[in-house]
This record gives structure tokens, C-alpha cells and sequence, in this order.
């Protein structure tokens, strides 16, 4: 069964899910909706590192820009991510909703082994 996630932005700041990135092979789509009459600034990125540590000798979670959706996008991208990654993160700098929210949409397959 897939994992969807959606969901309506409405304000600046940052919307971060968790992958399975024990699913091989690894693959995600990856959409930012921007609707007509709405306008925003974004970049969407990924880590390698565990989002919720769990000791002090973990590594602070390091973002990386992805290059299909970097800092400063505007209108609506769909792609997707084929290397393990554990997190995917919107993280949106202006936004103006005047046609409706901004949406985030991740879409992660099981494993089809």
C-alpha cells in the first residue's frame, strides 16, 4: 500500500515528513501545487540524517536543497527522489494564498520485491 502525504500550507516556515527508507527500491514523487491567483517562495530539501535523534552523538539534521525544487521556486514542480533519503522538507520563505493554500504532496510505494 502507498504513502500518501498532503497537506495545505498556509504560512511561511517548514513541513517535514519521514520516509521508509528501508524500501528498496527507494523512489518517491514529490509535488508543490501552487494554484492560480497564489503565490509563494520555496525550495524543497532532503536529509540522510535521523530527524528525531535519539542521543547527544548524533549528527544535527543537515538539509540538503534539492536541485529539481530549489530555494527560490515558484509555481508548481512535480519530481521525484530515487536515492534513499529519511526526510523530505518544504520549507516555504513567502507565501500568499489569495487562490487557495499551497499544497504538498509526497507519494511513497511499497517495495514491489
Amino acid at each position: 500500500m502507498p504513502n500518501p502525504f498532503y497537506k495545505n500550507i498556509t504560512a511561511t516556515g517548514d513541513t517535514v515528513w519521514c520516509t521508509d527508507w528501508r524500501i528498496s527500491p527507494f523512489n518517491a514523487s514529490i509535488a508543490v501545487v501552487v494554484p492560480a491567483g497564489s503565490t509563494c517562495t520555496y525550495e524543497v530539501d532532503f536529509t540522510l540524517d535521523t530527524i528525531n535523534p535519539t542521543s547527544s552523538d548524533q549528527p544535527a539534521v543537515t538539509w540538503i536543497t534539492s536541485a529539481q525544487f530549489p530555494a527560490g521556486s515558484t509555481t508548481t514542480i512535480l519530481s521525484n527522489v530515487n536515492q534513499p533519503v529519511t526526510g523530505i522538507r518544504l520549507h516555504v520563505t513567502a507565501i500568499n494564498t489569495a487562490g487557495g493554500p499551497i499544497l504538498f504532496k509526497i507519494l511513497q510505494p511499497d517495495s514491489i520485491n
